[in-house]
């Protein structure tokens, strides 16, 4: 049933294993499909405000071409790397990753994403960007942290990504990786 939602579910990286929807609790699944929503989504479902920490953002040029977000080797590109972390717990809820086209973004959503550290679903509505969602795919994988993140060591995260359209082109694609948990409750 979910692998209709995703449209390259046969594409997903190697890094990307399968996962077993029925061993997922009901808040995982959730995240799953969830587009433009996650950091709300969250905060209601765990009854805790959630911070977005930026970790990094920079311009960049792509070293190979990325059919997903329709651009060739050499473009330029933004990759932003996020946090969501519970502001009473401190509990790390998702890591997110954005591969953004600025050259297809209006002028108000660009310059909020280099000064606010708000997610980008937030950013969307608070500039009336309409936009699509369309989900890739999705799986189980072992993260690549980056050093501020060590205290959570190696384990196996629940990742999807998606694409944010915006007049049928690409805007940025979005992974995210997840805690296989609900709100602190281990359910792997």
């Amino acid at each position: 049933m979910m692998d209709d939602l995703f449209v390259a579910q046969d594409s997903r990286p190697a890094h990307v294993q399968p996962v077993t929807l029925g061993s997922l609790a009901p808040f995982d699944r959730g995240l799953l499909v969830i587009v433009g929503l996650v950091t709300q989504f969250i905060e209601a479902s765990c009854l805790e405000p959630v911070a977005v920490i930026k970790l990094s953002q920079v311009r960049e040029r792509l070293d190979v071409a990325d059919p997903w977000l329709h651009a060739a080797s050499g473009d330029s590109i933004v990759r932003r790397r996020v946090i969501l972390k519970g502001e009473q717990s401190d509990r790390t809820y998702a890591i997110g990753e954005a591969v953004i086209d600025p050259g297809r973004l209006p002028a108000s959503l660009e310059e909020r994403l280099d000064t606010g550290d708000e997610g980008i679903g937030r950013l969307l509505r608070r500039t009336r960007v309409e936009s699509h969602g369309e989900l890739l795919w999705y799986g189980q994988a072992v993260s690549d942290l980056p050093p501020e993140l060590d205290d959570l060591g190696d384990r196996t995260w629940l990742t999807r990504t998606y694409r944010l359209l915006r007049g049928g082109e690409p805007m940025m694609t979005i992974s995210e990786w997840f805690p296989m948990t609900a709100c602190g409750d281990d359910r792997r």
